[in-house]
C-alpha cells in the first residue's frame, strides 16, 4: 500500500500493516453491478479492507478519476459510492479521488445537500497529478512518487502533434524515470510493478521508438543483474580466506571486489548516462569512489 503511505506518511500510527490487507474486487462488483450504466465498476478502482492497530476492520476506497473531461456531478458520484459501500458493510470509509487530467484547476472534494433544515456535507480526499512538483516527487523514497512522475511525464507530451517529435521528447524522459526507479533501490517486486506502469502508461507512437527504448532498458537490466555487490564481496572474501589464510584471503578478496565495483560504476556512468552522484546512490557507495573509478577512464568528470 505505497499509495496510502504516500498520502498519509504517519498512517502506521493508525493502521496495522503487519496484518496485511485484502482487495475486495468481487464485492465491489456486487455493490456496483456492471449492467448498471450509471455506476459501472470502471469508475472505482479498488476497495481495500485493512485493520487498525486496535484490531478493527477498516475500509479504504481508492477511486481513480480518469475522465478526460471533469463532470459537475463528480462529488455526487463519490457520495453514491460511499453510501452504497457503507450500507453494505457498515464500516468507516476513507475515500480518495486521484485526478489524472492535464488541467491544473482544483476539483471539488465535497458534496453538499440542503433542504428545509436537512443538511448533508460529504468530504473526501483528493490528489491531483498535474499540481505536483517534480522536485518533491524525486526527493521521495516512496514508489508511488515514481508512478506520479510517470503520469506527469505522459501528460507533458499530450500537445505534441508529430509522432516523431512526440517520441523524441518522451524517450529520454521515460528512460530517466527508469534510472530514477533503479537508483531508489526498491525491492525487486516493486521495481517490476512500477516499471510495468512506466512502460505501458508512458506510450510511444512509433514501434521503432519502442525498440530503441527496450534496447536501452535491457542494457540497464543487464548491469543490474550483475550488481549483487555486497553478496559478491562477502562470498569472494569468504572463499579466499578459506583457501589462503584469513589475512591474505581478506586482502585479495577486497582488492578483487574493489576492481569489480569500479568496473560496474564506470559502466553505469559511462554507458547509461548516470551522473556520478546517481551511480553512487544506486550502488550505495561514495561519490569519491565513483569519481576515482571514472578517473581511470576517458570519461569527463561531472559535478558531484
Amino acid at each position: 500500500m505505497d499509495f496510502i503511505h504516500f498520502i498519509h506518511p504517519g498512517i502506521d500510527r493508525l493502521l496495522d500493516f503487519s496484518k496485511g490487507y485484502t482487495f475486495l474486487d468481487k464485492e465491489l462488483e456486487q455493490v456496483f453491478p456492471p449492467e448498471n450504466e450509471e455506476f459501472k465498476t470502471r469508475y472505482v478502482d479498488k476497495l481495500v479492507k485493512m485493520y487498525t492497530l486496535q484490531g478493527a476492520e477498516e475500509w479504504v476506497l481508492l477511486h481513480i478519476e480518469v475522465q478526460g473531461q471533469y463532470t459537475a456531478d463528480f462529488g455526487q458520484r463519490m457520495f453514491t459510492y460511499f453510501y452504497r459501500i457503507f450500507d453494505k458493510y457498515g464500516k468507516r470509509i476513507s475515500a480518495y479521488a486521484i485526478f489524472t487530467e492535464a488541467s491544473t484547476i482544483m476539483r471539488t472534494n465535497v458534496f453538499k445537500l440542503e433542504f428545509l433544515g436537512t443538511k448533508l456535507s460529504y468530504q473526501f480526499n483528493t490528489y491531483k497529478i498535474s499540481n505536483q512538483r517534480n522536485e518533491d516527487l524525486l526527493a521521495s523514497n516512496n514508489p508511488f512518487a515514481i508512478v506520479v512522475l510517470a503520469a506527469r511525464t505522459a501528460l507533458s507530451a499530450r500537445t505534441i502533434q508529430s509522432s516523431d517529435e512526440h517520441d523524441s521528447f518522451l524517450i529520454n524522459l521515460k528512460f530517466e524515470l527508469v534510472k530514477q526507479l533503479y537508483a531508489k533501490n526498491f525491492p525487486r517486486q516493486k521495481i517490476r510493478s512500477v516499471l510495468k506502469f512506466i512502460k505501458h502508461h508512458v506510450r510511444f507512437e512509433n514501434k521503432e521508438t519502442n525498440s530503441t527504448f527496450e534496447i536501452k532498458l535491457q542494457e540497464l537490466k543487464t548491469i543490474r543483474e550483475t550488481m549483487g555487490i555486497e553478496e559478491q564481496i562477502r562470498e569472494l572474501i569468504r572463499d579466499d580466506a578459506k583457501e589462503e589464510g584469513l589475512e591474505e584471503g581478506l586482502a585479495k578478496g577486497l582488492a578483487e571486489s574493489k576492481l569489480k565495483l569500479q568496473s560496474i560504476a564506470r559502466n553505469i556512468t559511462l554507458n547509461l548516462g548516470y551522473t556520478q552522484k546517481q551511480t553512487a546512490q544506486m550502488l550505495q557507495i561514495s561519490v569519491k569512489f565513483v569519481r576515482e573509478a571514472c578517473r581511470q577512464s576517458s570519461l569527463p568528470m561531472d559535478e558531484a
